[in-house]
């Protein structure tokens, strides 16, 4: 029994050690750290107060006065904690490891955890899971307290954008409402920069104070950087603070470079979202000091975005979620529902925005931008209109380049789509032609970089003068016609068009630069009208029962191109492989149609109005055309009987008061005939003028003819009888087929013959003129073609019958071609010739062109012979090559080499003068994290001919001419047939923060109208962190002077 009471107090010996060296541990650190002193004296109540004062001989007071001496008492500033919600939430706080636990049964809700002791916890309308972990914890179940000491981490979880992981030597925290205070912490953050790169940040406050409810994250004596062990460069401020919305205050700040600061600020705020106006301030080597100002009046304006520029806004700025409303000086998201015209205005994405923007060297501006959208987006208006005062403006515009001291533009659109019509009208409009590009490309989002010596740069949207532009309407217009049923089929505007073009130029009576209107056309017009006046039809019977066809299926062979006959065959219907033959349809219908139409065609124009001398009377130009025409169809059979009668009477008018003979008129009746039987393959066709008026106008003469029809050439035009019809013989097809051209035109009889099976496909004609009342040969054509995967061959030959000579050799020409593809068609053969047996120009035997097409990957090699058969000679080769981003890595891919090449090279052996070569080429090759080299250049060369000496081709003339080519400190380039139009070469070598960027760029530029060589070279420090903060120096050589342009 003593042993037993023995034990137990060992017990309770042990407890009150334990829980003395707790409390005075708690209280030594307490004592030490002014961060726990100003918390116990923050969250005191006023009976602790009043001890505490006492106990240091302090007066008592109200609680404030007494907290005031308690601070003064110790040398400290007052603590001010983000204020919580007072209202308590469940919560869930479960302990995940701790060396060892320690709870006193008189102190219940005290907890003490040592060793890697790490909690997890989670509120109940807040599901993410907090996690802190340290050597040493107690927990105050009663307040929700919670004060870790040593290696403090705590991760706050969940995907929200103020998410943070935090590290300190002594944390407080209230789970329940979230407020974190730390001592000597560190928070890491990561962030993508305006490059995408992923950035790091490590921000470390001798006092960090954080509320989970959103309000921010509040750093005193604040170190950014984004290297934890070496801070290359960093960014301290007195105070430090991340509102929530990504807002951010810093006041006293100082950018470091290693130990030496580089740039000082007293204090500045960066938005986390947009601003009202959206200013865009700073400084532009072109512009001087700018502003531009946009402001929303309503809707949401699609070219506020987030700054691709700006590194500042891309790193610390936030993405808020859902859609924002002005609130003031800030735009907030939107809380409540929107009003019916918000509502309007967003779904259909209507805006109206104002601009405002003021340049040191270019004036004042003002202007709007608007987009209106109504009926489900089916009318569509757009504007823009600027306004500008330049200071060095010209009252009279005496030269191009000259402007005034109002400058405007602007740009309306007008846009109508609905089920029967769409209509789109464009109306720009310029003061003078470079107002666009002053004043169009400006900034849209909130940014102050370059005051920090970043450098600016604008939008490049409008890059080129507008020295001409259009004023157009384009319709097009589908009426509806369900009430006049088949009467009416279709009537539409297929073009409705009206344009005025405006020139930049000189006006000859006032010597004066200005727009003018140059050419008017109003308006061009086609439309159409058609439908049917009568129409029947009826199905055919079938009599009995109709024996079904069975039809016996061919092997069926590989794809193979289609055969195409050579073109004096005149389209001679011989048809491509088939593979089965076709049984007659059953079934059908009769019918007869008697359908209309009428095609109106319409140009008004005025050239040439820019002349003071031009009147609308004396340059227009009038076309009208007016077709109608009547159709009968008739079917009496779809296999045995069909027939087609068209007539048309097309009128035609022509005034050009430009031209001498000014006007003329014509008028004509024409008559389409055709008639088939499809069974047997048969057709006719007929076709001819009727009637035909036609009359011209000069300022001394009328000239009128009128003709009416007869059976003649000079009013038939196509007279034709053809029986065509495929038949499956076998394995193969054969299609034989015979057409005649009938009187009263040149009488002509073509009989062919084509047979197709597997890859073989065969082809024969022999061509029948009427000499003299008797048909003669005149043409003999044949030709076969044989595919499969690999083979391609083809051989085409004629023979005039007309001109035959005792040799009997004379009359052919022959033409093929060859290809085979090897190597699933990475290496190929082409070969192809046109031959002549008796050339008139050439003499006999002669081949007009022998090519030889060798293709490998990247290559491409072409060789062309021409001459007589014994002495063929070379006329040109051909050399392409095209290699796109060829790449080789080693090195576990650390290492790697890119090439690029699109060349040309034409040598022509008979004309020196026609060589010629283009070129571009790209090189780069890089080592990971450490090193990039890249180079590209464009070049051409067409004089080759000054490389021929007196033994011919020089190539040692060829490779000096190259060398002075590069040749780009000296006159080499001057005096070389190798233009460069441009070259690229840059060179970057990455450090830990940093990378060190050297550059060359050359280009051909016209300046004053003329084309000359501008290079520049550059060399600048890029800070990673922010890519747009360069330390730089940047020379251009313009008309042989070197010029250094501002540096940042």
């Amino acid at each position: 029994m003593k042993q037993i009471d023995w034990l137990r107090f060992r017990k309770l010996i042990v407890f009150a050690l334990l829980l003395l060296g707790c409390a005075f541990s708690v209280f030594s650190l307490s004592v030490d750290d002014p961060l726990l002193v100003a918390l116990s004296i923050e969250q005191a109540t006023e009976s602790e107060l009043v001890s505490m004062v006492a106990l240091r001989g302090l007066p008592k007071g109200t609680s404030e006065e007494m907290r005031s001496s308690l601070y003064s008492y110790h040398e400290i500033e007052p603590l001010s904690l983000p204020q919580n919600s007072a209202s308590r939430q469940t919560y869930t706080l479960t302990i995940i490891h701790a060396d060892s636990v320690y709870n006193d049964r008189s102190l219940s809700s005290l907890v003490v955890l040592e060793g890697n002791a790490e909690v997890e916890f989670a509120l109940q309308d807040d599901p993410r899971l907090k996690r802190l972990s340290a050597a040493r914890m107690i927990v105050d179940l009663e307040n929700n307290l919670l004060i870790a000491f040593g290696d403090v981490f705590f991760d706050e979880g969940g995907d929200s954008v103020t998410k943070q992981s935090v590290t300190g030597d002594i944390v407080t925290l209230n789970w329940e409402s979230e407020a974190l205070l730390v001592s000597g912490g560190t928070t890491t953050t990561e962030r993508k920069n305006s490059e995408g790169e992923d950035i790091r940040f490590f921000t470390t406050g001798d006092l960090i104070s954080y509320n989970g409810s959103g309000d921010g994250i509040y750093f005193d004596r604040g170190f950014i950087t984004t290297n934890e062990k070496h801070a290359y460069s960093s960014i301290t401020a007195e105070r430090l603070a991340f509102l929530s919305g990504g807002d951010i205050l810093v006041k006293n700040a100082y950018l470091s470079i290693g130990r030496v600061p580089v740039l000082w600020v007293p204090a500045f705020f960066i938005p986390g979202v947009r601003m009202a106006g959206n200013p865009a301030i700073g400084f532009s080597s072109d512009r001087g000091m700018f502003l531009n100002t946009t402001f929303e009046i309503y809707g949401s304006y699609p070219n506020f975005k987030k700054s691709e520029g700006s590194s500042f806004t891309s790193l610390l700025g936030s993405d808020p979620d859902g859609s924002l409303k002005a609130d003031g000086v800030m735009y907030r998201v939107r809380e409540g529902e929107m009003t019916p015209f918000e509502r309007w205005a967003d779904s259909s994405g209507s805006y109206l925005a104002l601009m405002g923007d003021s340049y040191e060297q270019s004036g004042i501006t003002i202007g709007m931008e608007a987009h209106h959208s109504f009926f489900s987006k089916k009318v569509v208006l757009d504007n823009s209109l600027r306004l500008a005062v330049h200071p060095d403006g010209k009252e009279s515009l005496t030269r191009y380049g000259d402007f005034p001291k109002t400058r405007m533009y602007g740009d309306n659109k007008f846009v109508v789509a609905s089920s029967w019509s769409d209509l789109t009208i464009t109306m720009p409009f310029y003061s003078d032609p470079s107002v666009r590009r002053l004043y169009g490309n400006r900034l849209t989002t909130f940014s102050f970089d370059s005051l920090f010596g970043t450098r600016q740069e604008f939008p490049s949207t409008y890059m080129g003068d507008v020295n001409s532009y259009t004023w157009k309407a384009n319709g097009t217009f589908n009426f509806p016609t369900d009430l006049f049923g088949d009467y009416v089929r279709q009537a539409k505007v297929t073009t409705l068009n009206a344009s005025i073009d405006w020139q930049w130029g000189k006006d000859t009576t006032t010597s004066l630069y200005s727009y003018r209107i140059k050419k008017l056309t109003l308006p061009e017009l086609n439309a159409t009208i058609s439908g049917e006046l009568f129409s029947w039809s009826r199905p055919l019977e079938s009599k009995g029962s109709e024996e079904e066809i069975t039809v016996k299926e061919q092997a069926k062979p590989a794809e193979y191109e289609p055969f195409n006959l050579d073109p004096t065959l005149e389209k001679a219907n011989i048809p491509t492989l088939a593979t089965k033959a076709r049984p007659p349809s059953k079934g059908g219908r009769q019918s007869i149609t008697l359908g209309y139409s009428v095609d109106e065609k319409l140009i008004y124009s005025v050239a040439n109005l820019e002349d003071p001398n031009t009147t609308w009377q004396t340059n227009k130009n009038i076309y009208t055309s007016t077709n109608p025409s009547l159709q009968l169809d008739m079917v009496l059979h779809p296999s045995f009987f069909t027939f087609k009668q068209k007539v048309s009477s097309p009128f035609i008018t022509s005034e050009d008061r430009t031209k001498a003979t000014y006007l003329t008129r014509q008028f004509q009746v024409t008559s389409s005939t055709s008639a088939s039987v499809p069974l047997i393959g048969l057709s006719y066709i007929l076709e001819g003028r009727l009637y035909t008026f036609r009359d011209s106008r000069s300022a001394i003469l009328y000239e009128s003819k009128e003709s009416y029809f007869s059976f003649t050439k000079e009013h038939v035009t196509k007279h034709q009888l053809r029986l065509a019809k495929s038949f499956a013989v076998g394995e193969g097809t054969l299609s034989p087929s015979i057409t005649a051209t009938l009187y009263p035109l040149t009488q002509s009889l073509l009989p062919a013959l084509g047979y197709a099976i597997g890859p073989w496909a065969f082809a024969g004609s022999l061509l029948f003129v009427d000499d003299d009342g008797q048909l003669a040969p005149k043409l003999l054509s044949s030709s076969a073609k044989f595919t499969t995967s690999h083979v391609t061959l083809s051989l085409l030959g004629t023979y005039d019958l007309e001109n035959l000579k005792p040799d009997r050799w004379s009359p052919l020409t022959l033409s093929g071609s060859g290809l085979l593809e090897l190597f699933s068609k990475q290496l190929t053969f082409k070969e192809s010739f046109s031959f002549e047996a008796a050339s008139a120009l050439h003499g006999p035997n002669y081949f007009k062109d022998l090519t030889t097409t060798v293709s490998i990957p990247y290559i491409t090699s072409t060789l062309v012979y021409s001459g007589p058969s014994d002495a063929l000679i070379a006329e040109s080769f051909t050399t392409q090559v095209a290699i796109k981003d060829l790449t080789h890595s080693w090195w576990k891919r650390r290492i790697t080499l890119r090439l690029g090449l699109d060349a040309k090279l034409n040598i022509s052996f008979v004309d020196t003068y026609a060589t010629a070569l283009s070129l571009t080429a790209k090189a780069g090759f890089s080592i990971a994290e450490f090193l990039d080299f890249s180079f590209s250049l464009t070049s051409t060369n067409r004089g080759f001919h000054r490389y021929y000496d007196g033994s011919g081709f020089s190539f040692p003339l060829m490779w000096a001419d190259l060398a002075r080519s590069f040749d780009l400190v000296g006159g080499g380039r001057h005096a070389t047939q190798f233009n460069m139009n441009s070259i690229a070469i840059e060179l970057t070598h990455y450090m830990e923060d940093w990378s060190l960027n050297c550059k060359y760029t050359g280009n051909v530029v016209l300046l004053a109208n003329q084309y000359k060589w501008v290079p520049v070279v550059s060399v600048f420090l890029q800070w990673k962190t922010i890519p747009e903060l360069k330390v730089d120096e940047k020379w251009t050589e313009r008309s042989g002077v070197w010029m250094q342009s501002p540096s940042s």
